[in-house]
């Protein structure tokens, strides 16, 4: 599995943009649909799950020290995902 925010010095600016390209369509391509209808996967021992809350689309990020939800809410699935990515490649 590839890491969201790859060791920059240990790489050339060409091979760095191609890793995080590799690793966001990683992240993307990794979602399931549950039976709730909620979208989920793990990713770097965390399990994420985009769900509806009402009329609106919000995240969680799950480990073993427990859950973070997301302060804001998306109007689209699609909004969710790109800023739970963006969300995780921070803490890293």
């Amino acid at each position: 599995m590839l890491k969201a925010n790859p060791p920059k010095d240990e790489l050339t600016e060409l091979e760095y943009v191609q890793t995080l390209i590799e690793a966001e369509q990683e992240f993307y391509a990794g979602f399931k649909r549950s039976k709730k209808g909620n979208l989920w996967r793990t990713w770097q021992q965390l399990t994420v799950v985009v769900f509806k809350r009402q009329d609106v689309f919000a995240w969680s990020i799950a480990n073993d020290d427990g859950v973070k939800f997301s302060t804001k809410s998306f109007s689209t699935e699609e909004d969710a995902i790109e800023n739970l990515w963006k969300v995780l490649r921070q803490g890293e």
